[in-house]
């Protein structure tokens, strides 16, 4: 199981660049007990070093603008999802930057931070409010870290993966849910620790 323990050594073992995370109370003081069809946040922590220039380069990025709970994104989603699949020739930062981490809206080449921004800036355009989607880092079976893109849609929370061109909610991915964007400050992430190998004890 992925403890919050856990994590802290996958910080230092898997990637600095993604799994920093910082220490503090509980996110939800209030007790109510989260809808297990949405992602939640267990404590804040940091964001991912390769997201520190994000919000002053695309301020759509970080925007808490039109939250709806009433929306049904999920078909268009789908078909995003697979068109920039297609269009995106995935690419290391390395190879593309000279850097080891360079989060950006990719043109033709990205690694999956690239493809999920573009994702978003997409979903935007097409009149999902910005505060219904959120970046997030999962750990894959192998213990890598990999960014993805969620949408907050009415039935649940709905993932959008370069590794795949189906568009699942968040439990059917299989995906371990390190961190994400805060719901209440889409500027700064929560620790959310929730999937198949993880426990919030």
């Amino acid at each position: 199981m992925i403890t919050s323990r856990i994590v802290r050594r996958l910080a230092a073992a898997v990637s600095a660049a993604f799994l920093i995370l910082g220490a503090a109370a509980p996110a939800d003081a209030s007790g109510v007990q989260p809808r297990p069809e949405f992602l939640s946040a267990f404590q804040p922590g940091r964001a991912p070093a390769g997201f520190a220039h994000i919000c002053s380069r695309y301020a759509w990025a970080c925007s808490n603008r039109g939250a709806n709970s009433e929306g049904d994104y999920v078909d268009l989603a789908r078909s995003i999802n697979a068109a920039v699949n297609r269009e995106i020739r995935p690419a290391t930062d390395q190879e593309l930057y000279g850097r080891r981490e360079y989060w950006t809206v990719p043109k033709n080449a990205g690694d999956c931070e690239d493809y999920a921004l573009l994702k978003m800036k997409r979903l935007i355009q097409a009149g999902v409010p910005p505060a219904n989607l959120f970046l997030a880092t999962v750990v894959l079976s192998a213990n890598e870290v990999h960014v993805v893109l969620v949408v907050r849609s009415r039935s649940g929370d709905f993932v959008l993966d370069n590794l795949s061109s189906k568009v699942s909610p968040w439990r059917a991915t299989r995906y371990t849910f390190i961190k994400m964007q805060s719901a209440s400050n889409r500027s700064r992430w929560d620790i959310v620790l929730l999937g198949r190998r993880a426990t919030r004890e």
